[in-house]
């Protein structure tokens, strides 16, 4: 597994916590630069791309803005990738909520370090462009396979569209 993060505290405690695993790594970097994280020595010595893995971008795509291409990074991930493996994505969207409510949230967080795009469902559909995705398919994280799911988490979980995708 690779752990990819730009923050370098987080990534010194992370391989502090690591540090006894040979099957772990984490890579300091920046997820809008993938061609640097692909071509990193600490993933390319652990990561075989020529079989079937998994990518997850989780709770991540939210925080790059349009002019990043956050499509465009899973993209490249997506080439580098071999039949069969799995991209497992999750991201905020504006879809079901009143726009004044998704600008009002965005316009907070834009003031904070850490800015935030609510996408909608074709523009996060986009993302999985080259995968198939599985049943049941982009939809709130807490409805994707959520049978013993807490229901209390079903407000927050209309804020997250999920989804898994196969690379055929």
């Amino acid at each position: 597994m690779v752990y990819v993060d730009y923050d370098p505290v987080v990534v010194n405690h992370a391989r502090a916590l690591l540090m006894d695993s040979d099957s772990v790594t984490v890579v300091e970097a920046d997820i809008r630069e993938p061609e640097s994280i692909l071509a990193n020595p600490g993933v390319t010595g652990l990561i075989d791309f020529s079989q079937p893995v998994a990518v997850l971008f989780v709770a991540v795509l939210h925080g790059i803005p349009d002019e990043a291409d956050p499509a465009g990074i899973v993209r490249a991930f997506g080439r580098r990738v071999s039949p069969g493996s799995y991209l497992i994505l999750s991201h905020l969207t504006s879809e079901g909520h009143p726009p004044e409510l998704v600008a009002q949230k965005e316009e907070i967080f834009a003031r904070s370090d850490a800015p935030v795009a609510y996408r909608s469902r074709a523009e996060i559909l986009r993302m999985f462009s080259g995968f198939d995705l599985v049943e049941p398919g982009l939809t709130a994280v807490t409805q994707w396979r959520g049978d013993d799911l807490d229901r209390r988490l079903d407000a927050a979980g209309q804020w997250w569209l999920g989804g898994v995708g196969r690379k055929e």
